[in-house]
């Protein structure tokens, strides 16, 4: 993968990808586990965000990332995949998000499974 380009103001944005990048490549197996829940709820719900997966792994007893000593920030990377397409964005249910951002700034992105990643023809 190239590095980010920096752009002035947007320094942020390099440091999220350097970090999201990393946990892909080291976390890969607990991210494939993560992904097929993702990829489950998409099929049955049309589309997923990061909140529904929490949920989920958690009903499921999958252990979540900070039991594992693993960041949390490691489920930013779960649909960074070409099975997923992100679709829209809407307001986090996590109020330790809301606490961290505001309530103005916690957005997750909602995603839809790739045509042809749902299981079905193209």
């Amino acid at each position: 993968m190239s590095e980010p380009i920096a752009i002035p103001g947007f320094e942020y944005l390099v440091e999220r990808e350097r970090v999201l990048e990393y946990f892909r490549e080291h976390h890969a197996d607990y991210l494939r586990g993560a992904r097929e829940f993702a990829k489950d709820l998409a099929r049955r719900r049309g589309c997923v965000a990061v909140d529904d997966v929490r949920i989920e792994l958690q009903r499921h007893g999958y252990p979540m990332p900070e039991e594992l000593e693993i960041d949390g920030r490691v489920l930013g990377a779960l649909f960074r995949s070409k099975e997923f397409v992100a679709i829209k964005q809407r307001p986090t249910h996590r109020q330790a998000r809301i606490a961290r951002s505001g309530r103005g700034a916690s957005f997750v992105t909602v995603y839809a499974l790739r045509p042809g990643e749902d299981g079905n023809a193209a």
